[in-house]
């Protein structure tokens, strides 16, 4: 208990000194500022910084979704015995295939436990097979993933060459002690897939420098006449040498950018940087000096058009946050999200969205209390 106090206080210490260095306030008035948002608004430090608010009234925070109010929505719009639909990913690359929508390749997969598997897709479940399994693909890149897994986590991306298995830095992987991993895991899957590792496009590699592919996190909504409705749309960004572009509330070291879904164009990265430690905007890529905002998505009305067929090839789930790759070959969906996020939607678009969605969800529900 008293160590929880003290990183407690600590973490408040932390983030009211970095925002007063770097909005040139008084140490002493921001953290009066956040002790007030939390005992009258709920809002600790991090929420504080993540959501801008030392830029904005602390009476905005009705402006934003409580967790009570995101798991109704969430019960309403996502009832639960659909959500295998997307959490399993072999399931979800069947239905992925079944309806013709444009995914990754999937080359095996590692079981681990028993479970339901498509037909057509190898299954290995032996060290010497799991090897054999890798050595045997064409040179290129590959990911690594749970089948069951979330938010980028247990996912590997590795290189596959003629003289063996290396990750994306050039490092020989040993393969026994990758097979232990998995298999060791602490996420506990079902089984590990492998999968083709889709590359950014060609006109996004300013913005994608690094090894890692950022995607884009597309909303829909389906309403209660068949229509799908996108209201949201931002881009993740992996910084430096990170593989995976999960934003993590800014912990994990990316940015996220939002997307005008009419035209496509890019807003300013938010995130941290080393010399902004708080959740802040950016203009330029740190390493390639490109402007966010000059920035057009390619293949932008393929991606809108794509999401419309997905949303309704999973029906059963009134609204899903997709995570598409935009590469020199189109679009590519890699996964569908129930629990879509919209704490990195309200953090890209820096406002909040408990209103809208409220509105949106009306439209998407398939009853609404009161009706006939």
């Amino acid at each position: 208990m008293i160590s929880r106090t003290i990183h407690t206080v600590k973490q408040y210490i932390a983030v009211s000194r970095n925002l007063a260095q770097y909005d040139g306030s008084g140490f002493a008035v921001v953290l009066s500022r956040i002790l007030i948002s939390r005992i009258f608004y709920g809002m600790g430090p991090d929420i504080y910084n993540l959501r801008r608010f030392s830029k904005k009234r602390l009476r905005q925070t009705r402006e934003y979704l409580s967790l009570r109010e995101r798991e109704d929505l969430q019960k309403i719009l996502c009832p639960k015995e659909a959500w295998g639909l997307v959490e399993n990913k072999l399931r979800f690359y069947e239905r992925c295939i079944l309806h013709g929508l444009p995914t990754p390749r999937l080359f095996g997969i590692l079981m681990i436990k028993d479970a339901y598997v498509p037909d057509g897709i190898p299954v290995v479940r032996s060290r010497q097979e799991f090897r054999d399994l890798l050595c045997g693909l064409l040179p290129g890149q590959y990911v690594v993933k749970p089948l069951d897994g979330g938010h980028g986590w247990g996912v590997s991306a590795v290189r596959v060459e003629n003289s063996g298995v290396t990750n994306l830095l050039g490092e020989r992987i040993d393969l026994d002690e990758f097979y232990r991993q998995c298999i060791d895991s602490l996420y506990q899957s079902a089984g590990f897939l492998v999968q083709e590792f889709a590359r950014p496009h060609r006109m996004l590699k300013t913005i994608m420098p690094g090894p890692g592919l950022g995607t884009f996190r597309v909303v829909s909504f389906l309403t209660r006449d068949g229509r799908v409705n996108i209201p949201y749309a931002v881009v993740k960004i992996p910084v430096g040498g990170n593989v995976i572009d999960n934003f993590d509330a800014g912990g994990s070291g990316n940015w996220v950018c939002p997307v005008d879904v009419a035209t496509g164009c890019l807003g300013n990265a938010v995130g941290k940087s080393p010399s902004v430690p708080v959740v802040s905007e950016m203009e330029k890529h740190l390493e390639t000096g490109a402007i966010f905002r000059e920035i057009v998505v390619p293949c932008w009305e393929e991606v809108k058009s794509t999401i419309v067929k997905a949303a309704q090839a999973f029906s059963e789930l009134r609204m899903i946050g997709w995570d598409v790759a935009v590469t020199d070959s189109g679009a590519n969906i890699l996964e569908a999200n129930w629990d879509w996020g919209e704490n990195i939607i309200e953090v890209a678009h820096d406002r909040g969205l408990r209103f809208e969605l409220t509105e949106i969800a009306n439209n998407a529900r398939l009853t609404v209390p009161g009706e006939a």
